[in-house]
């Protein structure tokens, strides 16, 4: 999960840094593009990190033997800090383009300190207290992310709920279905694991794709219908 969402969030750092590059001058585009990266970032990360986490019991056993079934809290909990941390490479992108480069330096330098005390504070109960200590300093690291980019860019704090919304609501459905899918699994003997696995699987993907398919289809035909920006005059030289 954490690989998952680390994956995610290197990709979209890579591609908005140079994007946030060439609109610093323009608050409007700058914000625009924030949003809408972080509205697709969310709807990609959060169903597959909180998918591995909902299908944790059965995936765990299945991919790594029933001796690890012990460890089914601790990739529930590092799923947790995933989608945290996952927040967080927009924001560095964004003030990275803008030249704000102390700004991503106090933001690492803030999550050094915060992850180590979580993790040290933890230490007590093993590692998955270790665990929850960084999914709680994840957790409190996205918010101070976010806000670092609102003193640059002028996004308001319903504008960020808007863009988190669709994953946020998608993600919830999921988490019914595959809830929904336990409990006929529970009621319907089936001996085989994969089998088992392959159910839930199969039922939070519906549970997700399909109430956010209007959504989906009315993103596509608008950044369909958005003309390519102008080259600029240095670019068309």
């Amino acid at each position: 999960a954490r690989g998952i969402a680390q994956g995610m969030g290197a990709l979209f750092e890579r591609v908005g840094f140079p994007v946030f590059a060439r609109t610093q001058d323009d608050l409007d585009r700058s914000r625009r593009g924030f949003l809408d990266a972080l509205r697709f970032q969310a709807a990609l990360t959060f169903p597959l990190v909180i998918g591995v986490a909902l299908i944790a019991p059965e995936l765990v056993p299945l991919v790594l033997g029933g001796a690890w079934v012990g460890a089914v809290p601790l990739v529930q909990i590092l799923a947790v800090r995933a989608v945290a941390t996952s927040l967080m490479a927009l924001p560095r992108a964004a003030l990275t383009g803008r030249g704000r480069q102390w700004l991503v330096f106090s933001l690492s330098l803030s999550a050094t300190v915060t992850f180590a005390l979580g993790w040290l504070l933890g230490a007590a109960w093993g590692p998955t207290g270790v665990a929850a200590g960084g999914a709680a300093a994840g957790l409190l690291l996205a918010p101070l992310s976010l806000w670092m980019v609102r003193r640059e860019v002028p996004i308001g704090v319903r504008d960020l709920g808007r863009a988190l919304l669709p994953a946020l609501a998608g993600t919830a459905s999921m988490a019914l279905g595959v809830g929904l899918a336990s409990r006929f699994l529970a009621a319907v003997p089936v001996s085989s694991a994969a089998t088992r696995t392959a159910v839930l699987v199969l039922a939070g993907s519906l549970s997700y794709v399909i109430p956010l398919s209007p959504w989906l289809v009315r993103e596509v035909r608008r950044h369909a219908r958005v003309p390519a920006p102008p080259a600029r005059e240095s670019e068309s030289a």
